[in-house]
């Protein structure tokens, strides 16, 4: 018995998350380098294609796209400086597209509801955030800083992942109506 869904890895879901990795990817080198008290970080465009790609591919395939896509940024990062972070940039990325792509497509709606793209995407968006801030918490006690000063930090850099957050949200949810070559479910 011959099934009409398509396998995970098969040619055509490959192409598509191989196209979504490197977009997700290039896009972390659009980036404006940000300064802070405590630390730097960056304003970039990576959220737009990670949403975006939850919202295409689903939560699994839309996932694994977007941490291999930042996670490839991390570990080619100039300078190196993101290297040490690149297998948390997966898993938090991941868990990003993950959380547009399931949340999306409930109640049969395949990604492609302007209502349930923005509820996933702004869900997606502060999970992603909340992950970060931990991250950045946990990481500034690790090396030793005082907990006013990583808490300080984590707010900062949550402060400018909400900006990142919302050009996400606001550029990725329009962009995800658009439509593309018809793919087999």
């Amino acid at each position: 018995m011959r099934s009409n869904k398509t396998s995970f890895f098969s040619v055509q879901n490959l192409t598509y998350m191989a196209l979504f990795t490197a977009l997700i990817f290039i896009s972390n080198y659009f980036y404006v380098p940000v300064t802070l008290p405590l630390g730097t970080t960056r304003l970039h465009l990576g959220n737009i294609f990670v949403l975006l790609a939850g919202f295409y591919l689903g939560g699994g395939q839309g996932g694994l796209a977007a941490g291999l896509g930042a996670g490839m940024f991390d570990l080619f990062s100039p300078g190196g400086i993101y290297i040490a972070d690149a297998p948390v940039t997966f898993v938090f990325r991941f868990t990003m597209a993950f959380t547009a792509g399931w949340l999306s497509r409930r109640r049969g709606k395949h990604g492609r509801d302007l209502k349930w793209n923005t509820l996933a995407a702004v869900a997606a968006a502060a999970l992603y955030i909340i992950l970060y801030m931990m991250q950045t918490y946990v990481k500034f006690r690790l090396l030793g800083g005082a907990a006013d000063a990583a808490m300080l930090s984590a707010l900062q850099k949550g402060a400018l992942s909400t900006v990142n957050g919302a050009i996400g949200v606001l550029a990725a949810v329009p962009l995800s109506l658009l439509p593309l070559p018809k793919r087999k479910p």
